[in-house]
């Protein structure tokens, strides 16, 4: 189930990069450069890939911590959608539309079953922290770009988390959350 789990990830992520790349070059839908300023789009790219390497090494230990790092990823992404992005704007179907579907809800659960099911290998004590990189990384860029970055190359706030001046609570909030998830994949990953 693993293999096909893996394959259906990449290959909807493979898809879903392609399609965008022909719907900017076409000068239709959101420009790439804008897409991947989002973390959901990053996320999802990164589990791809992170399953292509499962397909291609299974039973390498970088494989598999680059699939943990892929899972915490996307499943931030996910309770992201379903904590603070639904309500914010009063709908989660909105948010699950077109490739939506699968970078919000279908990927993460996949990513998910996957790794927590059928990839289960024992987690030592402090691995589980290479789940908070991805999220760290783009944190730092999204801080930066948002934030601190005051000419004309400065990003919106995509997700609005400084409405109101208040990136320190969301940026606490999103460690906090990718941390926990971090946390509950070692459990799930240590049990019996």
């Amino acid at each position: 189930m693993s293999l096909v789990l893996n394959s259906l990830i990449f290959g909807i992520t493979a898809l879903l990069l392609l399609r965008a790349l022909i719907l900017d070059r076409k000068g239709k839908g959101r420009s790439l450069k804008l897409s991947f300023r989002f973390f959901t789009v990053q996320s999802n790219l990164f589990c791809g890939l992170a399953s292509l390497c499962m397909l291609l090494a299974p039973e390498a230990e970088w494989a598999w911590l680059l699939k943990y790092m892929g899972t915490s990823a996307v499943s931030l992404t996910f309770f992201t959608v379903l904590f603070y992005l639904a309500p914010s704007i009063g709908s989660f179907t909105k948010l699950i539309r077109e490739e939506n579907l699968f970078m919000h809800f279908l990927t993460p659960l996949m990513a998910l079953a996957s790794f927590c099911i059928w990839e289960r290998r024992g987690m030592g004590p402090w691995v589980f922290l290479w789940g908070m990189l991805p999220i760290l990384l783009y944190g730092t860029l999204y801080l930066r770009k948002v934030i601190f970055d005051k000419t004309d190359k400065a990003w919106d706030d995509l997700y609005g988390f400084n409405r109101k001046g208040r990136w320190p609570l969301a940026l606490s909030a999103m460690l906090t959350a990718n941390l926990i998830i971090c946390l509950l994949l070692s459990v799930v990953q240590n049990m019996g």
